[in-house]
């Protein structure tokens, strides 16, 4: 016991007054390390034993189990023993394995781990972090504007959007922390430590240009997935004159319609964030940019344009004109009058420069057409532009001919080093558009469309058709010649006098399949063109000489020409080809010859002024029948040959010399006969000429013979509103080709012309020498109604020279106002010789007292009676049963 107690006073730390004096608060004491109850810890004594056994077998002596068994003994109460005991060295180590154990600090190993993980991924992350983001990025630019010039470069007010998208990267790693990153930090200011460089190259050209430094501010980017920044900041820029005209030469000298620009921006910049600050250097960023080449050639309209004779100097040409132009980049600059050099492109391509140019004020905006004023003169044409080229044709006439294709002409502009340019213009402005050579297509004025609705009228003073000795006997050639005056409309003011006193053409009418057919003229042909009285009128006066054709289908060729005697639509669409293949062209500033012209292609449509009026002209023919001589009959036909003097009230002469033309005759749809012509000459003139025509009567049928007989009795009868048609047929010529052209030919509904007869014939009766008037008989001349003796003589014309018409008079019967005088006795016969002839006395019965009382009411006087026969004429062989209804006939009464 004493040696226990010694042994618990040892340690020299019990001597504390308060380890000696304390009072055991309770029978149960707390562990150092595990701060339980003992009873709890001492449960498992052995493991708790076997325990600090080994923290026993650490230190040396015997003492050290018997101060464990002092310490952590029974639990046997003993006043001696001290609450509170100072731990041995063994009691240290023990607690500080057991802090230090894997079991207690597992958790804190995890999320050290974690974050040492993280922060390497993070790692990983932040060295592809460049490349990371030029794929998410996504940068684009709303609007571009320029607002200020000045000499050191562009003032841009940007307008645009930031927005980054980690979905576009594909590996799931770097997205998946790209994202977690975004949240984490949520935004940074990109600060620019100095200008960005600018660099532009063509894909598929090494060559990167320097072309631009510029100035951004701060920016504040949300790298939120998916979050848009708006950007809005103005920025200054610096231009780098030479590579700039360098890189847009580039891109003229592409031969490529689509170009991809490759740009790119080096910079240095301090990216600011809430949680770190990093500085980059020569960081890059990389965007294509696509671009059509017809975006930076636009075209270019010309609108009013007006093209004149300097009035102070007839040898210098004026232009006037509106301009409009696209514009597809989002540029907004206001631009003050600039000067310009034009230029064309010579044979070999050299630049040839070309009048002096002026531009008025103009505002250019994003997206919308650019509209403004030019003007220029051209005091001389350069010799170059006059010159051959290696395909024996000028520039000017390369020009013409694009013109007339309805082609843009190229040219290139620059301005121009002007003392207005020097002092309006910034300098690097003006080094960029007088180095860069733009180039741009200006479409001219033009006839679009449908080409003859631009004629607004026109006049044939003189047209000679002249049938050829066919080359083919399956063909039928011809040559015309003519003078035409045309007025046309033009978009645009010309007022310039151009003359082209010789030209030779070639022509090809065609429809869509095949040529119908063509001519040429290699002669002599002018043509004079200058302004009409309205601004926008021009005057054609053309001349065409021996002009020769072919119809390479004859049949085709008559379709078209009988649709427009007729005044009909043309159905299947025609062409016509014209190529002018020499031409001499004078005006006061130029003397050239142009060659191989080949003019817009025409579609024949409606012809401008209807031929519809066939009846108007056959009037004005004032037919007056010379001879009617009689030729052959039978009993189905009668041939006459009528001599007859007209006019010709056209501007058109025809000549078919050695040749037979016969067209059929209709009436009611029926054929009656034909009439042909042999060595047909229509001359223009003035003047009466003569031509003789052949008249076959055909009755070879019973309808036949109805419908002449019904068309002869309507004539002698003095019907005015008769009708009849004429058509050709596949034996119209002797020639098949024209045989063929004039089967397709069918004038319909032509009234029966008004005729006179020479004064030969009609020496007592002057009244024949004029059309017959109206229901006036040109045959039945006059009667005289004997009254007391009942008879009746009749003044008869024959017009057949050469033979004798015998009748047979069925009936016959006279009226007044609808009260019937008399009637001849039936079946009188009366042979009439050739000229004006006077019956004898034929019987004559007054039908009733009224009629004589009307007859001796005009005794020695006259009436106007109406008669109505029914007779059989006969010309030789030739017989026909003949009604006469004659109206308004004058009749002498006489005792």
């Amino acid at each position: 016991m004493d040696s226990n107690v010694s042994n618990t006073e040892t340690p020299n730390d019990t001597d504390s007054p308060h380890t000696s004096t304390q009072p055991k608060p309770s029978n149960r004491s707390i562990s150092p390390l595990t701060k339980i109850p003992l009873e709890e810890s001492e449960q498992n004594p052995n493991l708790r034993q076997e325990s600090y056994s080994s923290i026993g077998s650490s230190l040396d002596g015997s003492s050290r189990s018997y101060r464990e068994d002092s310490a952590f003994g029974t639990e046997e109460n003993d006043e001696r023993q001290p609450l509170l005991v100072v731990r041995s060295s063994e009691s240290v180590d023990e607690i500080a394995k057991d802090y230090f154990s894997y079991e207690n600090n597992k958790a804190f190993i995890y999320t050290l781990l974690a974050l040492l993980g993280l922060a390497f991924f993070f790692y990983l992350t932040f060295q592809q972090l460049d490349s990371l983001v030029m794929l998410a990025i996504d940068t684009k630019f709303h609007s571009l504007s320029i607002m200020d010039l000045n000499n050191d470069g562009l003032d841009f007010h940007v307008l645009g959007s930031v927005s980054m998208h980690y979905n576009n990267i594909e590996n799931h790693f770097y997205r998946f922390f790209m994202k977690l990153a975004s949240i984490i930090i949520g935004s940074v200011i990109v600060i620019p430590n100095d200008a960005v460089k600018l660099f532009a190259a063509l894909e598929g050209r090494n060559e990167s240009l320097h072309v631009l430094n510029i100035y951004p501010p701060d920016i504040q980017v949300d790298i939120a997935n998916n979050a848009l920044t708006e950007i809005d900041f103005i920025s200054k820029s610096e231009l780098v004159e030479e590579n700039i005209v360098k890189f847009l030469n580039t891109l003229e000298d592409s031969n490529k319609e689509e170009l991809v620009v490759k740009l790119s921006g080096i910079f240095d910049s301090t990216i600011e964030s809430k949680l770190f600050e990093y500085s980059t250097k020569n960081a890059r960023f990389y965007l294509d940019y696509s671009l059509n080449k017809t975006d930076l050639s636009p075209s270019i309209l010309l609108d009013h344009l007006t093209v004149q004779q300097n009035p102070e100097n007839n040898t210098e040409i004026e232009f006037y004109s509106s301009i409009s132009m696209d514009n597809k980049f989002p540029i907004n600059v206001e631009l003050e009058s600039i000067d310009w050099d034009v230029y064309i492109a010579g044979c070999h391509k050299e630049l040839i420069k070309v009048g002096e140019w002026q531009s008025s004020s103009l505002s250019i905006q994003p997206d919308n057409s650019i509209e403004f004023d030019i003007n220029g003169i051209v005091r001389e044409i350069p010799d170059k532009l006059v010159e051959n080229c290696d395909d024996n044709k000028t520039v000017i006439n390369k020009m013409v001919q694009d013109y007339l294709q309805g082609k843009a002409t190229s040219i290139n502009i620059s301005a121009s080093n002007s003392e207005k340019n020097q002092k309006t213009l910034p300098r690097w402005l003006l080094f960029v558009l007088n180095k860069s050579g733009y180039k741009l297509l200006v479409g001219l004025p033009y006839y679009e469309g449908d080409i003859s609705s631009y004629i607004k009228s026109y006049d044939i003073s003189t047209l000679f058709v002249e049938l050829l000795s066919s080359k083919s006997h399956e063909l039928f050639s011809y040559a015309l010649s003519s003078n035409v005056s045309m007025i046309t409309t033009f978009p645009g003011i010309f007022d310039i006098k151009l003359n082209l006193p010789r030209f030779q053409s070639s022509i090809a009418m065609r429809d869509e399949s095949e040529t119908i057919m063509k001519g040429w003229s290699n002669t002599d042909n002018t043509m004079n063109l200058h302004r009409y009285d309205d601004e926008n009128l021009l005057k054609w006066d053309i001349g065409v000489s021996n002009f020769e054709a072919d119809n390479i289908e004859p049949v085709k060729l008559g379709k078209l020409a009988n649709n427009l005697l007729n005044g009909d639509d043309i159905r299947v669409p025609i062409y016509l080809d014209m190529i002018l293949d020499e031409i001499e062209l004078s005006m006061p500033i130029l003397t050239t010859t142009l060659k191989h012209l080949i003019l817009p292609r025409i579609q024949l449509n409606k012809p401008t002024e209807s031929i519809n009026s066939i009846d108007d002209i056959i009037d004005t023919l004032n037919i007056t029948v010379d001879n009617i001589i009689y030729v052959d009959s039978s009993k189905e036909e009668l041939t006459l040959m009528i001599d007859c003097s007209l006019l010709n009230p056209t501007n058109i002469s025809i000549d078919i010399p050695e040749d037979n033309i016969s067209l059929q005759l209709r009436y009611n749809e029926t054929i009656i006969g034909s009439v042909s012509a042999t060595d047909i000459l229509i001359p223009q003139t003035d003047d009466y000429f003569n031509m003789s025509v052949y008249l076959n009567l055909n009755a070879t049928t019973t309808h036949g013979k109805v419908m002449l007989e019904m068309l002869i009795g309507e004539f002698i009868s003095g019907y005015e509103d008769l009708y009849f048609s004429v058509e050709g047929t596949n034996k119209s010529s002797s020639s098949n080709g024209l045989s063929d052209f004039l089967s397709q030919i069918a004038i319909n509904d032509i009234r029966v012309p008004n005729v006179s007869f020479s004064s030969q014939w009609v020496e007592n009766h002057p009244q024949l020498l004029e059309a017959h008037p109206k229901h006036q008989s040109p045959f039945l001349i006059d009667a005289t109604i004997h009254i007391f003796s009942s008879e009746i003589e009749l003044t008869l014309l024959n017009p057949l020279e050469n033979a004798e018409i015998a009748v047979k008079v069925y009936q016959a019967q006279a009226s007044y106002e609808n009260t019937k005088l008399g009637h001849m006795q039936p079946d009188q016969y009366l042979l009439i010789p050739p000229g004006v002839y006077k019956t004898p006395r034929i019987p004559f019965v007054m039908d009733s007292n009224i009629g004589m009382d009307i007859l001796r009411k005009a005794l020695n006087g006259s009436l106007r009676v109406q008669v109505l026969a029914v007779f059989m004429a006969n010309i030789g062989e030739f017989d026909l049963l003949l009604l006469y209804e004659g109206s308004n006939l004058s009749a002498a009464i006489r005792w």
